[in-house]
């Protein structure tokens, strides 16, 4: 329904910016920190991370609690008879202490500060990813939008020439072999319209998903011109310093050390483990300490043998640590490869934009000649179709050539964060 929608006020000749709100395509990158679910994601998981070292702060700290238990017994003699019910109260304040455990404690807040700098590291690198999708997919829609300007183009240059035709026809100017071809090349020119419309509501559609806004139907692109003349792109790629920042690889460092921390948790599990602790009673029902108010001591505990837990536990962690070193590796291919990628195809780009803009000027003035030739009877209505056709698909390889280099210019930037 929502299809059948779009291409009816498509037909209707509804033009770009007679609906719907107009986004400048800068404004998107702002508006993703209200609306895009995977930046909401990393923000949530930053949080998180945060909220679990301030949990992990208590077990360096003493704690205080109250216990109180009210037990009824028979008392019995030795000789099996009665001596009546007694109810055993116990009310008391009991303080602890960890006074040792190998500094794992200390170890361990250690370990939850990388990952949470780890997390922070994540939001950026997400919030760059998704300004990196964005931007592929908002030139996908101004590479349909500029597809389906050109076809309607090409849709009322055909008519206009199948009405030509006709008239010549009836004057006997024409063949009508000259007006079925015109009908035919009109034709095909309407029929490719639907296929466009919908490539373009489908990129539409996937931007939306992502943006979560609801129509950017009239997102405007940005000055090519502009872009082409600014200084601060150059033609090299980005400096390995730069590349060296990058969140995503700064991420892996804070996993690796969080990794190397954990190790001394483990170790921590071999040394003993010390406690301070101390009960002051309100009420007690002791045999052996009987009226006392308090107990203050010292409890050691040492582990001997717990199944080589440890030991597997050490294992995992370097296993964790060697696979982050080698992921982040992989990440740094992939960010200099796309460095170059992007770099060159600014370049190129801007070249082919240059290029494609001489050749459909000079195919403009081809057309024009061509059409007075055939009044002339110097070309055929074949030759005419061609050069019209032609004419059109040079101007589909400027709006491609001008979209790639918006397109490379932000996605650099993007690399960078630092989006104009």
């Amino acid at each position: 329904m929502v299809h059948t929608i779009f291409v009816i006020l498509f037909s209707a000749g509804i033009t770009q910016n007679s609906w719907g709100k107009s986004y400048q395509f800068q404004e998107l990158f702002s508006l993703l920190e209200e609306s895009n679910l995977d930046i909401k994601i990393a923000q949530e998981s930053q949080k998180l991370a945060v909220a679990q070292r301030e949990e992990s702060k208590s077990t360096i700290y003493p704690s205080v609690r109250m216990e109180a238990s009210f037990v009824e017994v028979e008392k019995r003699s030795s000789f099996g008879t009665s001596s009546g019910d007694r109810t055993l109260e116990n009310v008391r304040l009991v303080g602890q202490q960890r006074l040792f455990r190998g500094f794992g404690e200390y170890y361990e807040l250690d370990r939850l500060e990388y990952l949470k700098n780890m997390q922070n590291r994540r939001l950026e690198s997400a919030r760059r990813e998704v300004h990196r999708v964005i931007i592929d997919m908002s030139s996908e829609v101004w590479w349909q939008k500029s597809r389906l300007k050109r076809q309607l183009e090409l849709v009322n240059l055909s008519e206009e020439r199948e009405k030509t035709i006709r008239q010549r026809v009836r004057v006997g100017r024409s063949r009508s072999s000259e007006h079925l071809n015109a009908l035919s090349q009109f034709a095909s020119a309407k029929a490719q319209l639907s296929q466009i419309k919908q490539s373009l509501f489908t990129a539409l559609l996937n931007l939306r998903n992502v943006t979560l806004i609801e129509d950017l139907t009239d997102l405007e692109e940005p000055n090519v011109e502009s872009l082409i003349e600014n200084p601060t792109l150059k033609t090299n790629e980005l400096k390995l310093e730069e590349l060296a920042v990058h969140p995503s690889l700064l991420a892996f460092d804070q996993q690796i050390l969080s990794n190397e921390q954990e190790i001394k948790i483990n170790n921590a599990y071999h040394f003993p483990q010390i406690d301070f602790r101390a009960n002051y009673y309100g009420k007690r029902a002791d045999v052996s300490f009987e009226g006392s108010d308090w107990d203050i001591g010292l409890f050691i505990t040492w582990p001997l043998f717990e199944g080589n837990i440890v030991s597997a536990r050490k294992q995992q962690v370097y296993a964790r640590r060697n696979q982050a070193i080698l992921q982040k590796k992989q990440q740094q291919i992939i960010l200099e490869q796309t460095s170059s990628r992007e770099s060159n195809s600014f370049v190129n780009a801007t070249q082919a934009l240059l290029d494609s803009q001489k050749s459909a000027e000079l195919q403009k003035n081809s057309y024009h000649y061509i059409k007075k030739e055939y009044l002339q009877g110097l070309a055929n209505q074949l030759e005419v179709n061609q050069s019209m056709n032609i004419y059109i698909q040079n101007l589909l390889f400027v709006d491609e050539a001008r979209i790639q280099v918006i397109r490379s210019y932000y996605q650099f930037h993007a690399m960078r964060g630092k989006l104009p």
